[in-house]
């Protein structure tokens, strides 16, 4: 998950014009940032099973082609994406109860994505998107 996030965030600020420069630009570049560490945070605690990055279609299979051209389906993929990353950690907790060391990582994860999660809500009611989870509603229905 860290991987998708890290690398789809990259791809994003890299992406002349897609993000609004300013504050929108700044805070997905922090959310990127955020998401990088992780990646290496548990590489390290993971060490040798930590697994390689795969490669990701953003699109979807084309379903989301759009996504490095619009800003508001970038938006509304990054929120399935750190809803994902929410549900993902909390549903791997009571897994990791006997292992201490991941534990403690996969909370402090948990948090920093539940506040991306939120930033990007608060990003996308900006916009007059709406924000439910669960599915990608970008059309704001």
């Amino acid at each position: 998950m860290e991987y998708l996030e890290a690398e789809y965030y990259t791809m994003g600020v890299a992406k002349a014009g897609l993000i609004p420069s300013g504050k929108p630009l700044g805070a997905i570049t922090t959310i990127r940032d955020h998401e990088v560490a992780h990646v290496n945070f548990l590489k390290q605690v993971l060490g040798n099973k930590a697994v390689s990055k795969p490669t990701f279609d953003f699109t979807a299979g084309g379903t989301f082609g759009n996504v490095f051209s619009n800003y508001d389906t970038f938006l509304a993929v990054a929120q399935a994406f750190e809803d994902t990353g929410v549900r993902a950690y909390k549903g791997q907790a009571g897994i990791l109860l006997g292992n201490r060391v991941v534990l403690t990582a996969a909370l402090q994860i948990h948090s920093v994505e539940a506040r991306h999660a939120s930033h990007i809500r608060q990003m996308r009611r900006a916009r007059g998107r709406c924000c439910r989870s669960k599915t990608l509603d970008y059309w704001g229905k």
